[in-house]
């Protein structure tokens, strides 16, 4: 069963939903190295915590595990281990579904330049991705905010500076995992068949809507979200 911290590693690339880690025998099948960044020490050391407690010993060995505190905008650690083959940018965001939980002050402090500001900084961090992956390497866009400024309207502007070299990919290679429903539009109405024929439309975990670059998940026809996906393919510099 696909569980939602399974997919974004699978979509950036990962062979199948159901692969796990541990399930890997021989060291050399397991090399390759995992760079985590935060610009939050307390984010970063309960993420640290957490790859430590549930990853296999040969997964943290050496130098296969690797922590950077930093801002992207600032730079920092993480770029001595460019070029990258694959990036996943979860990038900060309005964050919507957590504003309304949190209410109150958290509300009170959200105005119409909130998603604004959030996309000027997510354009900047992901001209700096870009930069950091090899050619035709894979780069997965990720928020959880509502807002179109800070998803489809920030790749608008990333495709247009990147001149060309960058294009947008399907969510998934291949045929989708049984759990994942791409919802049907005109726009992609062959894609869906394709995707999801015999499918029960409430049979899936995860129900996904084509947008024009991305695909968002939104919590009325799905179990989770709101969630926003990009993934993209650097095809030179």
């Amino acid at each position: 069963m696909m569980s939602q911290a399974k997919l974004p590693s699978y979509i950036i690339g990962s062979n199948s939903m159901s692969y796990e880690i541990d399930g890997i025998d021989n060291d050399d099948e397991a090399g390759g190295l995992l760079v985590c960044n935060d610009a939050s020490r307390d984010r970063l050391s309960r993420l640290q915590a957490t790859l430590k407690k549930f990853l296999p010993p040969y997964a943290t060995a050496g130098q296969r595990l690797q922590f950077s505190c930093a801002d992207v905008c600032k730079g920092g650690a993480f770029e001595r281990f460019a070029p990258y083959d694959r990036i996943l940018l979860d990038a900060p965001c309005s964050s919507d579904r957590h504003l309304l939980r949190k209410g109150g002050s958290a509300v009170a402090k959200w105005s119409q330049g909130t998603p604004k500001a959030h996309a000027e900084r997510q354009l900047k961090m992901l001209l700096i991705a870009s930069k950091l992956l090899k050619k035709n390497g894979i780069l997965l866009y990720t928020t959880c905010s509502l807002s179109e400024l800070e998803n489809d309207g920030v790749i608008d502007k990333f495709l247009k500076k990147a001149k060309g070299n960058v294009k947008t990919l399907p969510l998934f290679d291949g045929e989708w995992p049984p759990e994942v429903r791409l919802e049907g539009s005109p726009a992609n109405q062959d894609e869906t068949t394709h995707e999801n024929a015999g499918r029960e439309s409430g049979s899936a975990l995860f129900s996904i809507e084509k947008l024009k670059h991305g695909y968002a998940m939104l919590p009325d026809v799905s179990r989770f979200g709101p969630m926003y996906f990009c993934r993209m393919q650097i095809l030179g510099h």
